[in-house]
């Protein structure tokens, strides 16, 4: 039997400020007529799907397409994306005292979450190398320490290892979404 914490994004209430998990994964802000836009590029459907779902449940219109094996979703503007643009200087700067909450992490690692064995890597995006340190220090003060792999170039990421931070990490998370393939999400069966 799975006993959930009553930090898992499963129990919490989705907020807006959630998405600030996709700024973390390499999500881009722009500037549109009627605001802030986000696009966020993945490289698979399911990985699509959930984040579709994920912004829709936080009222954020979105749309999603793409090419090449790269699928794009792109929000409306909207008053929360403008918030996250605010807070995160157009996504250059990480907002002080930044700690993810369940949700965002969940979007994170739904955006560039990948199986790392012995660990699991949260993706960085190698255009804000600025961001890449604080992010570390935000995972450690939620008790998930990680290394800083690729430096700033080469596919940058946060690798999580040790069986209690991988436990802790699938907690936050909560469970994987439909149609994600076994292992590729915190806490799936070949995961572990």
């Amino acid at each position: 039997m799975i006993q959930l914490s009553h930090l898992s994004a499963d129990l919490v209430a989705p907020r807006a400020a959630d998405l600030s998990g996709l700024l973390a994964a390499g999500a881009h802000l722009a500037r549109a007529a009627a605001g802030w836009v986000m696009v966020v590029s993945v490289d698979a459907d399911w990985r699509a799907r959930a984040l579709h779902r994920e912004l829709q449940v936080r009222d954020v219109p979105v749309e999603f397409g793409g090419s090449g094996g790269v699928l794009q979703l792109r929000t409306a503007p909207t008053a929360a994306v403008d918030r996250l643009a605010e807070h995160w200087a157009g996504g250059r700067m990480l907002p002080d005292g930044f700690v993810p909450g369940p949700g965002a992490l969940r979007c994170w690692t739904l955006a560039a979450g990948r199986p790392d064995r012995p660990g699991f890597r949260l993706g960085l995006d190698p255009a804000a190398p600025q961001l890449h340190i604080g992010l570390a220090a935000a995972c450690a003060e939620l008790g998930l320490a990680a290394s800083l792999l690729g430096g700033s170039a080469t596919d940058p990421a946060l690798r999580i290892v040790g069986r209690r931070r991988l436990d802790r990490l699938a907690d936050l998370v909560g469970t994987p979404p439909p149609g994600c393939p076994p292992g590729e999400f915190p806490g799936s069966p070949s995961s572990r």
